[in-house]
């Protein structure tokens, strides 16, 4: 990603003066966003392409070397490959299916293109994490009541995008000036510019209007009439995603508060059920983070 062009006078200011001059460029499009690496843009737009063609499908992941490679190792970790070493893209295709495999090339792209800033890698780290977790877990709840399990993962990877975006240029801001800006005004600016970068991200990517939707309220769901299922599935797979990466600040009790449950026509020992996958998603986090 490309530092901001209405670049800071000083990483001194206050915040409010920050704010400012990160609205200022927002409004004036002078936020330089990384694109969708081409593959990746074909990942999107095939979602629903026939599962069956496998063949046409590794053809267009062997377009990007780098992607193919990382779809490899990932294919020959542990929890996936059979006995035999994987040694070609198609036979990975056929081992894990089309549909695991759009998801895993969908995820390196992004990670590589977006989750990155200097200085910060502990928090995009956890960030990134905390995505596919998210999406591990929307994926599943698409699952259980047979919904649209692709369009939940891709939800659920990117539902956090704006933050990521917003993270990765204030880097790139302090790198350019030599200084660093205060921790806590730091978060505060991403926490503030996460949807404005989300939906800035929505449109260069050109991406679903599910995708849109999720980022704009997936926060909310439950406490606003008329959320769609996947703006649900996030929020749940979100609050599922917390539990399991950080235990301790669970509270899933929101859920039944908020009616976010209810909205997804979910009984409560549903969810408990799903809960016992907590270990495919924690692998799911080890094989892409």
């Amino acid at each position: 990603m490309a530092v901001m062009k209405m670049a800071l006078k000083s990483l001194n200011a206050e915040p409010a003066e920050l704010r400012e001059r990160l609205r200022d460029a927002l409004a004036a499009d002078q936020v330089d966003l990384p694109p969708l690496p081409q593959v990746a843009a074909e990942v999107v737009a095939n979602g629903a392409a026939d599962p069956r063609n496998a063949a046409a499908f590794s053809r267009l992941i062997q377009r990007d070397p780098a992607l193919a490679a990382n779809i490899m190792r990932i294919a020959n970790a542990a929890a996936y490959r059979p006995r035999a070493p994987i040694v070609s893209l198609q036979q990975a295709v056929a081992w894990l299916g089309i549909t695991e495999i759009r998801n895993i090339a969908l995820a390196v792209c992004v990670r590589g293109q977006l989750f990155v800033a200097p200085g910060h890698e502990p928090e995009i780290h956890g960030l990134w994490r905390e995505s596919v977790a998210t999406a591990s877990w929307a994926r599943a709840l698409a699952r259980l009541k047979k919904r649209n399990v692709e369009s939940a993962y891709l939800c659920g990877l990117l539902h956090r995008i704006g933050r990521a975006a917003a993270i990765a240029t204030l880097s790139r801001i302090e790198v350019a000036g030599r200084h660093t800006v205060a921790a806590r005004t730091f978060s505060a600016l991403a926490d503030e510019f996460e949807w404005d970068f989300g939906r800035r991200l929505a449109e260069k990517w050109q991406l679903p209007a599910s995708v849109s939707d999720v980022i704009n309220g997936w926060r909310n769901a439950g406490r606003a009439t008329g959320s769609s299922a996947e703006v649900l599935q996030v929020h749940v797979g979100h609050m599922l995603a917390i539990e399991v990466l950080h235990p301790e600040l669970s509270n899933l009790a929101l859920l039944d508060e908020h009616g976010a449950l209810a909205d997804l026509d979910m009984y409560p020992d549903e969810l408990q059920a799903l809960r016992k996958e907590a270990d495919q998603v924690l692998a799911a986090i080890a094989h892409l983070g």
